[in-house]
């Protein structure tokens, strides 16, 4: 475990918070794992705050759009569809939830290599996230 300059271990928390006050950083918190872009490097921090810098990322980040396809005014079940899409010659190689618990993929005819259909059964803001072939991200909300 990472300690401060006093000795102190770090927590995840005040990890994140320290990331967070860097500018142009691009975080993500998946389960107990930290990942991101800093400065054109992907970067991830595992369960025990072991940092992992990989090379520079190149190549322009993926688009995406999340867009609502449920049609029922009281819905049990609401319906995200998250639509990806590359400016370069990149291909898209996922879509996902950020918030695993709330957010759940389904099968759906749509979904393929550019689309992912998701259900949520809460209210709330979600957080989808999409990586590109050349390892850049973008992230999208509803």
């Amino acid at each position: 475990m990472e300690k401060d300059k006093v000795g102190q271990e770090l927590t995840k928390d005040e990890i994140e918070k320290a990331l967070r006050d860097l500018e142009d950083i691009d975080i993500d918190t998946i389960g107990g794992t930290v990942e991101g872009e800093y400065k054109g490097f992907g970067y991830i921090i595992d369960e025990e705050n072991k940092v992992e810098v990989g090379e520079k990322i190149k190549g322009e980040k993926p688009i995406g759009q999340v867009v609502l396809r449920t049609t029922d005014e009281v819905a049990l079940e609401v319906k995200l569809q998250v639509i990806a899409e590359t400016k370069d010659s990149s291909t898209i190689e996922a879509i996902e939830a950020i918030d695993k618990e709330k957010v759940i993929p389904i099968d759906d005819e749509t979904n393929g290599e550019t689309s992912q259909m998701f259900k949520v059964e809460d209210n709330g803001k979600f957080t989808f996230r999409i990586k590109a072939s050349n390892r850049k991200k973008c992230k999208n909300h509803k």
